[in-house]
């Protein structure tokens, strides 16, 4: 059985963590290192896979919060409920956040065998 991965960009991921008021940490995710992101996709993809009952949720459990949460996890060591669980209005955000751009040709990146940290 495979497992589940969220493929996102560390962009894509800053902007995610934006949407849920995680100010603090969208600089650092930025700076991910492109080696980081394949570990980044399988924590995203068991969060998202595991369910809300399994993070410090009370809300529906989308795509975005599982980048959050794998991203907070990810600085600090340890999940802990999102500064918001709704997410802030989209046309307030940065516009470097709002563009944020995928993965170059993802298809091509994942297939230089990144492996997971």
């Amino acid at each position: 059985m495979g497992s589940v991965r969220i493929v996102f960009s560390a962009a894509q991921g800053a902007a995610d963590l934006w949407k849920y008021g995680e100010d603090a940490l969208v600089e650092s995710a930025l700076a991910i290192p492109d080696d980081d992101l394949p570990g980044l996709w399988l924590s995203a993809g068991r969060y998202f896979i595991g369910g809300r009952d399994a993070l410090p949720l009370h809300s529906a459990l989308y795509a975005d919060k599982a980048i959050a949460f794998a991203l907070i996890q990810y600085f600090e060591g340890a999940l802990r409920p999102l500064a918001r669980e709704r997410r802030r209005a989209q046309k307030t955000m940065p516009e470097a956040l709002a563009n944020a751009a995928p993965i170059p040709q993802t298809a091509e990146w994942l297939a230089r065998q990144h492996e997971p940290r």
